[in-house]
């Protein structure tokens, strides 16, 4: 190692992550003195020391190793340093001149030693301290610093912050790698600022698993005044009605049961993120007759509602006067969703049980819709012209049947009138999408399809499912097909383009046999299933003018069975160009 570090360039080196075992304590500070020189050269930017540490909830240090102290002798010219495992005693840094993220976890160290290492980096950008659970009254001081994240640091009492351009800060009170549950929290993290100074340019605020009762809850609100970004996971609050900052654009709540908290934000909040996996908010029993109307609201996203009621989720819609955005993810109680709003434009439904049965929606102004779930019936369908459709089919796999496909084109036919379409399972993707400036006959709905594969035994199937997917657009220009590594464009002419040939329209019309005018396959293996796909579309399309193959490579013209299935192309009456090159 210590002549590995010797022999390199330290204008070369950017970037060390060092990992040692405490058995090889011996060795340790030569090698960490070796990453040192690196780094107060100016060579290294980036420095990762880790020390192999036993992590558990009573004793994560009962294997700690100490940090040398020739770590503390020289000023690091380095921007990125993380600290991990080990115990840092010597508080007499020598400075880090353009330190810019500073991260200490499972480390052990003191309140004094973490302010002296902060007050030693002029230039102090980003802060994480993870796991440090000596720290018992965090002091911080710096002018530079813009986030700081305290987590998992479960025997912080206080926090009090000289942080002049702060604007982000995250606090997490859980236990690393332990269910932290809110109701058993007992201890009140209080946080302040020098002389009452208020954090004015904090706008994103993150407290994860606290304790807050009223007067904690008013004394974060008061320090910082300018938030826009409010997130609480996992937080007991005693609730008593209080003006709530006005300023606050974004609120993220998950396992919070305070309606009353949304509540005070109704006035004010845009984006609104409500997540509760085991209990529901209730704050949709408070936009019924009434009583509240969020005025600002623009986005919604509700998950893991396990007792919302279609009827409670379209009181919440009309209390939302001007709502733009909905998300749904795994809101169980829902079994027929029906979704009437005049102003929506995005909506998203991600279920992932088979609770979820059918799906109604009036939304004129809809211009994006993605379902992601089990397989489930669309009624009537109210959408704007312009909508992008993707919908996901979970227990759908590569293997296509009979009423999968019959599925698949009722599904297709209720929204032949968005402009594009996805329809994909596990091993399967359709894209239909319409073209503005198509000249196809008035009986076409589809301008540009798409089929995609990654199982070989699609093969098998492609010769059934082109025709069906073509007979549901009707007419398309561009069929692009991908089958493993194999990709297969079609192109197809309309009427006006075919020689005023006799074409067969209405019921018996056929697309592919009627208006394919080009094909062009590429990274062509030679497999025999490929060769039956070829040998279809030439004797399916009467009007295929060329087809274009590309060998994946020269190897592929060496195989004696490719040269055979070449000759079986050749032997096929058609009048078609056929060109073949290699990569």
């Amino acid at each position: 190692m210590s002549k590995y570090f010797s022999l390199q360039n330290p204008h070369i080196l950017q970037k060390v992550r060092f990992s040692t075992h405490f058995l090889l304590h011996k060795r340790l500070a030569n090698h960490v003195g070796k990453c040192v020189d690196l780094a107060a050269c100016g060579g290294i930017r980036e420095l990762d020391l880790y020390f192999w540490h036993y992590e558990h909830y009573g004793n994560p240090y009962c294997t700690c190793t100490t940090l040398p102290s020739i770590f503390f002798q020289s000023p690091l010219l380095v921007t990125v340093l993380k600290l991990e495992g080990c115990h840092v005693r010597d508080s007499n840094f020598a400075g880090f001149p353009v330190l810019k993220i500073l991260t200490l976890a499972y480390l052990h160290i003191g309140d004094q030693a973490v302010l002296d290492m902060v007050s030693a980096c002029p230039s102090l950008e980003n802060l994480v301290l993870e796991c440090c659970l000596q720290l018992k009254n965090v002091n911080l001081s710096s002018k530079t610093m813009h986030r700081l994240v305290i987590k998992h640091c479960t025997g912080v009492k206080s926090v009090l912050m000289d942080l002049p351009s702060l604007r982000a800060f995250e606090y997490d009170n859980s236990v690393q790698g332990k269910k932290t549950e809110p109701w058993k929290l007992s201890q009140i993290t209080e946080f302040r600022t020098t002389k009452g100074v208020k954090l004015a340019s904090v706008e994103v605020l993150c407290l994860a698993f606290m304790k807050m009762n009223p007067e904690t809850l008013k004394h974060i609100f008061a320090i910082f005044p300018n938030l826009v970004d409010l997130r609480m996971k996992g937080c007991l609050v005693n609730y008593e009605s209080q003006t709530f900052p006005e300023t606050v654009k974004k609120l993220y709540v998950v396992d919070v049961h305070i309606p009353e908290l949304i509540e005070g934000f109704a006035s004010s909040v845009e984006a609104l993120h409500c997540d509760s996996t085991t209990k529901c908010l209730g704050f949709t029993s408070y936009t019924a007759a009434g009583r509240v109307s969020f005025v600002c609201l623009k986005s919604v996203t509700l998950a893991g509602f396990f007792v919302l009621s279609n009827d409670a989720l379209n009181r919440l819609i009309s209390s939302c006067p001007i709502l733009e955005i909905l998300n749904l993810r795994d809101c169980v109680c829902i079994k027929q969703l029906s979704i009437s709003s005049q102003v929506l434009k995005v909506l998203t439904v991600k279920a992932r049980s088979n609770y979820l049965e059918s799906v109604e929606i009036e939304t004129p102004n809809l211009v994006s819709f993605e379902y992601d779930g089990p397989l489930i019936v669309f009624f009537q369908l109210v959408f704007s012209p312009a909508l992008v459709c993707v919908l996901r089919f979970k227990q759908c796999l590569g293997y296509i049947d009979d009423s999968l496909l019959l599925t698949s084109k009722e599904i297709i036919g209720k929204f032949k009138k968005a402009s594009s379409l996805t329809v994909s399972g596990q091993d399967y993707e359709w894209v239909f999408s319409n073209e503005s400036n198509c000249t196809l006959p008035c009986w076409s709905s589809w301008g540009q399809l798409k089929m995609k594969s990654r199982e070989i035994y699609m093969f098998r199937q492609a010769r059934n499912q082109i025709p069906n997917l073509l007979f549901v657009s009707q007419c398309c220009t561009t069929l692009s097909i991908k089958l493993c590594s194999l990709t297969i464009q079609l192109e197809f002419a309309d009427p006006a383009e075919t020689d005023n040939i006799s074409l067969h329209l209405g019921k018996v019309h056929d697309c592919l046999r009627d208006h394919l005018v080009k094909a062009t396959i590429k990274n062509f293996e030679g497999g025999s299933h490929e060769f039956d796909l070829l040998k279809f579309l030439l004797r399916k399309a009467h009007h295929l003018k060329a087809m274009f193959i590309t060998l994946k490579s020269r190897a592929v013209t060496e195989n004696p069975l490719v040269a055979n299935g070449f000759r079986d192309l050749a032997n096929i009456p058609t009048t078609a160009r056929i060109m073949v090159a290699s990569n």
